[in-house]
């Protein structure tokens, strides 16, 4: 009788015919009682020990995670070390490239700052190796469930590897943009007092900053520009007020910019850090860069032709009022870009770290994991195959009766 017990088709109380062994319908219903869905727990002859005959079986639907077969994750321990490894590695990466990338050790040293870029791309190279072997070796486990368990790695790796490209990226930038300029400025020397009357432009050529006479002014009226899709603006800088400064021989200092003057007489001209009008006015920071250096000798051989003076060693400058102050604040510049992209990386990071273990954590898995099982389920419950219709019938519970 035993056997035939185990074999003859069984049915949960309220339930569905179960056709598999007994041992299996009893952990079934064991199941559904643990769980607290299905049909009440009743014993054996439908009565209670000592108590009342249960009059009918109480149905509840059962929740959706239960019911699609998926187990409750166990509350997992956060490595605290692993985490903020996960925060500091990819931070230190990159305000190291963009330090290294931003200040001068990179085209003074280059052999240095190669091998320093070389053993920070080791870094996320060696992570992303590490993440590689970890897959492979969870792939070979026999609990699949512990083999879909994620890792730092993979996250350490492509973020260390973000961090080295964003960091050389942003740093040349900052260094062409403020801190090559600034670096050129500062080696050269400070002329102060010059007056652009008595001493020709190669008495200065090796001054970025020139402060000329109280009074020295830029003569807008001989401004012109030539245009070429973009115009390029030339005044020559002269002693004085008035048109005294169109007795000199020769035009050495020239107040040039890109934009900002009417390329065509009537003569128009507002390029510089100060305003022309400015009577405190009266410094120039060389211009150094060299793209545009050919345009504005173009433009200096026209003014020449339209107002009949000469240029024999024209020398170009930004016309400001402070030219020390301006290149010291090229490198203030650099410095508030480099701090400000480290600060706003890091932070970025922590928020990555977070969302990686909101994703980590029974509450991100849970949420992962009911999608993938309602994906599964899903598949399986309107499969056409020999097994669709008992895994309908196993996920579709009786009604209540009455």
């Amino acid at each position: 009788g035993g056997s035939a017990r185990a074999t003859a088709p069984l049915q949960l109380r309220g339930g569905p015919v179960h056709t598999g062994s007994a041992i299996e319908f009893l952990q079934l219903e064991a199941m559904q009682r643990a769980a607290g869905y299905g049909p009440a727990a009743v014993p054996y002859g439908g009565h209670g020990y000592g108590a009342a005959t249960a009059s009918k079986a109480i149905y509840r639907e059962p929740p959706l995670p239960e019911f699609l077969g998926l187990e409750k994750e166990g509350r997992q321990r956060l490595n605290g070390l692993a985490v903020f490894q996960a925060w500091l590695m990819p931070c230190l990466i990159f305000s190291g490239m963009l330090s290294l990338m931003s200040f001068s050790t990179w085209r003074d040293h280059r052999v240095q700052g190669a091998f320093l870029q070389g053993c920070a791309l080791l870094i996320g190279l060696a992570f992303a190796g590490k993440a590689f072997v970890a897959h492979q070796r969870r792939g070979q486990g026999d609990d699949q469930r512990v083999s879909d368990q994620p890792t730092w790695f993979l996250f350490l790796a492509v973020t260390c590897l973000l961090a080295w490209l964003a960091g050389l990226i942003l740093g040349s930038s900052n260094y062409a943009a403020l801190m090559s300029p600034y670096y050129d400025l500062s080696a050269m020397g400070i002329a102060y007092n010059v007056s652009p009357g008595d001493l020709p432009g190669t008495r200065h050529l090796d001054a970025s900053r020139v402060v000329f006479k109280e009074g020295s002014r830029v003569a807008e009226e001989l401004s012109l520009g030539f245009k070429d899709g973009t115009t390029y603006c030339v005044a020559p800088i002269v002693a004085g007020n008035g048109t005294d400064g169109t007795k000199l021989a020769s035009f050495d200092y020239w107040a040039v910019g890109i934009n900002c003057c009417n390329p065509q007489p009537p003569a128009t001209f507002w390029c510089g850090r100060s305003d022309l009008t400015n009577p405190a006015a009266h410094g120039a920071v060389r211009w150094m860069g060299d793209s545009a250096r050919s345009f504005f000798q173009l433009a200096i051989q026209q003014a020449e032709a339209e107002y009949g003076y000469q240029a024999v060693n024209p020398i170009l400058y930004t016309w400001t009022q402070d030219p020390v102050a301006d290149v010291e604040d090229m490198r203030s510049a650099g410095m508030d870009f480099l701090v400000g992209l480290t600060v706003k990386f890091a932070v970025l990071q922590a928020i990555f770290v977070i969302g990686v273990i909101f994703f980590l954590s029974p509450t991100g898995l849970q949420s992962l994991g009911q999608w993938k099982a309602v994906a599964k389920a899903a598949s399986g419950y309107f499969a056409d195959d020999a097994d669709g219709p008992a895994l309908r019938a196993s996920y579709d519970p009786a009604p209540p009766e009455g």
